[in-house]
């Protein structure tokens, strides 16, 4: 995973009317979150884009050096993942190939038990605003996603809903909110010298 990375975990379910679907939301707008217990988090309506979704590819548990069981690419006519924006957020739906594809099996098989029920996706942001910035619980309003870079099926999602996967490359809720507040301050900083600056041309 490259570095700013992070991660959010959200459900998965298998289409009962069709054999080998599996659909849900990897994104839901305007659902407050709390991420690692450092802060809230909500994403606005309108934060994923087109421009967002060139090339995502579904993995299980993030493994990129497997063959994706599905993935989705803007400029190609037909994808085996289909992704979809509306009002709530963003749709994805797949039919694995459960015919040539073991790992696509194995995968189906555990969603249907409910052995399997959660998924993440990483990604990037592009805008954002932090609120509350003194309060012990800040929030962060997600404006725009730069980048999604994956799905993934995950074994054991930490909870329902939003989350941060505490891995070695993503960014975790603690780096992420030292990273907000340090920009915060510098902010702070320059206002002050800024008003300094227009003190002394005043004498």
């Amino acid at each position: 995973m490259e570095e700013n990375m992070e991660l959010r975990a959200f459900e998965v379910q298998a289409d009962e009317a069709e054999e080998g679907v599996i659909e849900g939301y990897a994104v839901v707008y305007g659902q407050m979150t709390t991420i690692g217990g450092m802060f809230r988090e909500v994403v606005e309506p309108g934060a994923v884009t087109q421009e967002s979704l060139k090339d995502v590819p579904f993995f299980i548990n993030h493994n990129d050096r497997m063959i994706p069981v599905a993935r989705y690419q803007s400029g190609r006519a037909v994808n085996s993942l289909e992704l979809s924006l509306d009002s709530k957020g963003l749709r994805f739906r797949t039919k694995l190939d459960l015919d040539n594809n073991a790992e696509a099996r194995s995968l189906y098989s555990g969603i249907k038990r409910g052995d399997i029920t959660g998924m993440s996706f990483a990604f990037k942001i592009d805008a954002q605003r932090w609120e509350n910035m003194a309060s012990p619980m800040p929030t962060r309003r997600i404006q725009k996603y730069k980048e999604i870079r994956d799905i993934s099926s995950v074994v054991r999602p930490a909870y329902r809903g939003a989350k941060v996967e505490a891995r070695a490359e993503p960014a975790t809720a603690e780096q992420v909110l030292e990273e907000a507040r340090r920009k915060a301050a510098q902010s702070c900083d320059l206002a002050l010298l800024k008003d300094k600056i227009r003190m002394k041309g005043k004498v």
